[in-house]
């Protein structure tokens, strides 16, 4: 089955999620909501995609280097 390489996708859906959330407890309309969600997942997912591409290069370069 292979390694699961979607966890930036992953944590860009909770942040979403906990994004909406908050949004609705602060009063925010639908609309507010959904776009501070959208901000939410981006910022995150690329956040940690760069963090995760980041590590395997460092891995594939001390596995090819030694």
């Amino acid at each position: 089955m292979g390694k699961f390489r979607g966890w930036h996708i992953v944590a860009g859906f909770a942040a979403m999620l906990l994004t909406a959330a908050l949004g609705r407890v602060m009063g925010l309309n639908d609309t507010a909501a959904f776009t501070a969600s959208c901000v939410a997942f981006v910022a995150v997912s690329k956040g940690l995609e760069s963090h995760l591409a980041r590590r395997r290069r460092e891995a594939a370069e001390r596995d090819g280097g030694s």
